[in-house]
Order: C-alpha cells, then sequence, then structure tokens
C-alpha cells in the first residue's frame, strides 16, 4: 500500500442569500480540513499533516434565458512533517465565469473560463522546474440536452493552458507534459 491519509477533522459553512425568487444569489462559503498522511512501513516516506482552508465568494444572475455565474477562491494549504516535502504554507487563487443560455427547455450551451494559481504570488509558475505546472487556464465550451427528466447528455471541449489539473498517477514524466491541450468530454447521466 501507498500510505494512507485520515481525517483530523473538518469544519465548514456556506451562507445564502437570493432576490427576486432565486434571480439573484449570493454565496460565501468556508472550510478548514484538517488531514493527517500516514506512510508506507519501509517506504522511506514518513508521515505528514495536511490542513486546507478555502474561502469562496460566488454570484450568480438567471435571467429568462441566460444566466451568468461566477466564482473565486482562496485557499490556504499546509503541509508539515513530510520528508520529501519541505514544510510549507502556499495560497493558491481559483475563479470562473460561465454564462449559459437556453436555446429550449431541453437544449443550452456554455462557455466558461476557468483559471487556477497553485500560489497567487507565483502565477506564471516561475518558481517551479517546470512552470506550467503552477497553473490552468481553461476554456470551455459545452452544450447539454435533457432528453427527459431523468436522462441527460452533455458534451464539453476543453481548451487548456497549463498542468496543474493532470493527475501525475496517470502523467509520471512531467517534463513530457505539454503545456497546451485539449479535453474532449461526453456525459450521459441518469437520475433517479
Amino acid at each position: 500500500p501507498l500510505g494512507q491519509l485520515m481525517s483530523r477533522g473538518t469544519v465548514g459553512a456556506r451562507l445564502e442569500y437570493a432576490l427576486e425568487g432565486g434571480k439573484v444569489r449570493f454565496g460565501l462559503g468556508y472550510g478548514h480540513m484538517k488531514m493527517a498522511f500516514d506512510g508506507p512501513s519501509g517506504g522511506g516516506f514518513d508521515g505528514g499533516k495536511i490542513d486546507l482552508e478555502p474561502l469562496m465568494l460566488s454570484a450568480q444572475w438567471n435571467g429568462e434565458k441566460l444566466s451568468l455565474t461566477g466564482e473565486i477562491s482562496r485557499q490556504k494549504r499546509t503541509f508539515q512533517g513530510f520528508t520529501f516535502i519541505p514544510d510549507q504554507t502556499a495560497h493558491s487563487l481559483a475563479y470562473y465565469l460561465q454564462a449559459t443560455y437556453r436555446l429550449s427547455p431541453a437544449w443550452s450551451v456554455m462557455l466558461r473560463r476557468d483559471v487556477f494559481y497553485a500560489d497567487k504570488n507565483d502565477r506564471d509558475g516561475r518558481s517551479l522546474a517546470i512552470n506550467h505546472m503552477g497553473f490552468s487556464k481553461d476554456w470551455t465550451l459545452g452544450a447539454r440536452y435533457q432528453m427527459n427528466p431523468a436522462w441527460m447528455l452533455a458534451v464539453e471541449w476543453h481548451r487548456v493552458d497549463g498542468t496543474f489539473l493532470l493527475p501525475m498517477a496517470d502523467n509520471p514524466s512531467p517534463p513530457d507534459l505539454v503545456r497546451k491541450w485539449d479535453m474532449l468530454l461526453f456525459q450521459a447521466s441518469y437520475r433517479f
């Protein structure tokens, strides 16, 4: 086994305020997650502690055919006591803006801009050996078809600059990662 990640306690809160029957909505969220990692015995990778503390602010406007949504998040991440990771605290910054247009009750299209910086003070990733591993900037174009109340089909095309979001388990050689890449996603979901 690769070790075990255990919760040391989690708290969270979300406040939401809506106007005009939900036409305008504002939200504020906070969380504090404390975790401990117990490394594998004899693996040379001792355990440590991880604290995550996100703070999120969101807003949404819903018109008859158009919805506009935005969210910004700051997260404090602290790593302590790991053998191969120096004790550190970093503050990430993320935000997205999304426009959804309803063509009909069954069809909608969406355009979204997502941006994530692993370190808000190093937005270009200059402190990293591979700069583009410190951020992800994503344009998304999507369409959704609600076949009936239970079935939904969706497609999204992503144009991404940066590789922070790529899992290392699937990409074990970071120098081979390409900074700008595309992703095409298809989804079918059933609600019961």
